[in-house]
């Protein structure tokens, strides 16, 4: 089941999702993000046998500080780029939120080989 109220909102918010250009370099915007993620995570790793946790904690800080920022500037966000705002947060900071979390969710199950 989908939700479709839900993605008719999303589609209202952020219209540029509407666009198959768009789409694309939304996706690919992604695919670096979470590849950018993946590297870290393959150097960091390998650096001490206690590196996997530390590398976990330093992504969790980076989502917590995205999160932290978001409700800090989403008033500016609405005064500065008015109807536009929801699509402009939505590219500077949920998607990289989203792709930060869920690089965060994923990594203790790779289970990448010890450096030792």
């Amino acid at each position: 089941m989908s939700d479709k109220k839900g993605i008719d909102v999303l589609l209202s918010k952020v219209p540029d999702l509407k666009k198959p250009a768009r789409v694309f370099l939304t996706v690919l915007y992604v695919l670096c993000l979470g590849a950018l993620c993946g590297v870290f995570f393959f150097y960091a790793d390998r650096l001490v046998w206690d590196a996997p946790m530390l590398s976990q904690l330093a992504m969790a800080l980076v989502v917590t500080g995205i999160s932290y920022l978001h409700f800090r500037v989403v008033e500016g966000y609405r005064e500065k780029h008015g109807p536009l705002a929801y699509r402009y947060c939505f590219y500077h900071l949920m998607v990289p939120y989203l792709v930060t979390w869920y690089a965060c969710f994923f990594h203790p199950g790779i289970g990448l080989p010890s450096p030792i």
